[in-house]
């Protein structure tokens, strides 16, 4: 990992300790095991990080480790699930048209962004405003014509609704329920997935990527007629008390277009997803479209 610009004093210990971290870790699809439990445990003592970065794959991105936990995994181990990142990689090759949902500080899209490379699109949804400017100061320092960062929520229609943001921008959502400790909230429109690809003017989509605390079965609702057309490569996050109806239109949509779905474990494994498994918290699943 390479320092491209800091603030005036930046502690070298924690470029240092980056560095050799970043190193261990490597580009493992899932993050080496203890080091989630020693990094948390030090977590007090690492000095702060902020400035820009450069990972190993050359994506560059604005870090402010004290700011979002996302911050200080990408910082100290250049990545913050790695499972997602690997799943992610598989399927964003040059030229794709990638959709990150939820983008938080924009880790994905930014990845995303490097694989497809110029010939690529990438469109990064963040509704928390805050996050949403760090997102695009870092595709303006990386020189990504070929990224769009939109400050709306996704769901699955178009109209004003109320965000909710928490004390950390990963516990924030459209439902209040879903967020830990509100701080403030705002009033935004909504977009669905389709109504962005046409106004875009996007010909394929090729990966879509979605985290939104609750929402990603109703933002999968909202782009059936771009996964019917172009068929996507689909991870989101799918939480045990979804609403069996709800949930029941998304599998059956997915299920109708040929996808295979595969529940993706914190350590890269893949296995075959059963819903009546799911009891309690939330899983990865990744939708893999058939030949």
């Amino acid at each position: 990992m390479t320092t491209i610009n800091t603030t005036p004093v930046q502690p070298l210990i924690s470029r240092i300790t980056a560095s050799i971290i970043r190193r261990v870790q490597g580009s493992r699809k899932s993050r080496v095991r203890g080091l989630t439990r020693i990094l948390s445990a030090g977590r007090r003592f690492l000095p702060e990080y902020r400035g820009a970065i450069q990972l190993a794959d050359s994506t560059r991105f604005w870090i402010d480790t004290q700011a979002q936990p996302v911050d200080f995994w990408v910082f100290y181990t250049g990545d913050f699930e790695p499972s997602i990142t690997w799943i992610l990689r598989q399927h964003t090759k040059p030229g794709a048209h990638c959709l990150d949902i939820g983008a938080n500080v924009g880790h994905y899209a930014m990845r995303m962004a490097t694989w497809a490379g110029s010939s690529g699109r990438v469109a990064a949804f963040e509704p928390d405003p805050d996050i949403a400017a760090r997102i695009q100061r870092s595709v303006n320092e990386s020189g990504y014509a070929h990224v769009k960062v939109i400050p709306n929520a996704v769901s699955d229609s178009e109209g004003t609704r109320t965000f909710y943001i928490g004390h950390k921008s990963v516990y924030s959502a459209l439902d209040p329920s879903q967020v830990q400790q509100i701080t403030r909230s705002v009033t935004l429109e909504t977009v669905t997935i389709d109504d962005f690809l046409q106004r875009e003017g996007w010909t394929r989509l090729d990966v879509i990527k979605i985290d939104t605390q609750g929402n990603d079965c109703q933002c999968i609702l909202g782009g059936k007629t771009a996964i019917r057309t172009h068929r996507p490569f689909i991870v989101f996050e799918y939480q045990h008390d979804t609403p069996a109806d709800l949930a029941s239109q998304v599998f059956d949509l997915l299920g109708a277009c040929g996808y295979t779905l595969k529940t993706l474990s914190p350590y890269g494994e893949l296995s075959p997803f059963k819903r009546e498994a799911i009891q309690s918290g939330y899983v990865d699943i990744a939708c893999f479209p058939s030949p």
